[in-house]
């Protein structure tokens, strides 16, 4: 399936699931037969846009059948945010526990009071990249030292449901297309970076300067350039969240 990057299947990961059973037996942190992991599949590489529902449907029916403790997973944040929300109200709480979830909305603990993220979030990602790269507040005693002080910055990202190279769709598709994660993570830095600086909430008001295309569709190498001309006459700094782009934009002398 084209929605499953990495061919993890059930199947393939079910040695995994036991091993790990096996090794908190081991190590006494359970009694043997006390765990009983139960998988279940949100169908979220035949359909993205239904992966939220299978989610749901399946951790109502383990409630309802009194055989559910504590959830691991999903890996889609629209599928776990429903999950969390829901499975936030079963009796005294049920805890969801993921290494998935950046997106910064995911942050609220009145909304998500159960979920854990073994990851932390895109903010986290956002407060690194503003030390890096943001124009610093010299006045500021918490300012970085080292950053490079850009101001006037543009991110190229994947997201097919905003690309300015995206398919032509009917608007009930389109609609129901969902956001990328490279989408998120420039809501996190848009939030990040216009909390901590006057001039990126003043610049970054309306709009943050970005250029969405879908990196999956066939693309020349015209094209390619076409977008990185545009993307370099509108700023004086592109940040590109695909590592194809960046290559090319080197050879062209687009980027340094």
């Amino acid at each position: 399936s084209p929605n499953d990057k990495f061919g993890l299947t059930l199947l393939k990961a079910q040695p995994v699931i036991d091993e790990a059973e096996e090794e908190a037996v081991r190590r006494n942190l359970v009694p043997e037969g006390w765990l009983n992991l139960r998988t279940y599949d949100s169908r979220y590489w035949e359909d993205v846009t239904l992966a939220e529902r299978w989610s749901t449907v399946g951790v109502v029916n383990a409630y309802c059948e009194k055989k559910l403790d504590m959830v691991l997973g999903f890996a889609d944040s629209y599928g776990l945010a429903t999950v969390t929300k829901v499975s936030a109200g079963f009796g005294n709480g049920v805890p969801v526990i993921t290494t998935a979830g950046l997106p910064s909305m995911l942050h609220s603990r009145k909304s998500y009071p159960y979920l854990i993220r073994m990851q932390g979030s895109y903010r986290h990602m956002a407060a690194a990249l503003f030390k890096l790269i943001a124009k610093q507040d010299k006045t500021d005693p918490n300012h970085s030292p080292h950053s490079l002080d850009y101001l006037h910055m543009l991110f190229m990202y994947h997201d097919k449901k905003r690309a300015v190279n995206k398919q032509e769709r009917d608007e009930t598709t389109d609609s129901e297309s969902v956001s990328s994660h490279c989408y998120f993570s420039l809501y996190a830095i848009k939030n990040y970076f216009s909390e901590h600086s006057a001039e990126f909430k003043s610049i970054w008001s309306i709009t943050t300067p970005s250029y969405p295309f879908d990196e999956e569709l066939p693309r020349n190498k015209s094209q390619v350039e076409h977008w990185l001309k545009e993307v370099s006459e509108k700023t004086n700094g592109a940040f590109s969240l695909c590592d194809y782009y960046r290559e090319y934009g080197l050879e062209c002398g687009f980027v340094t």
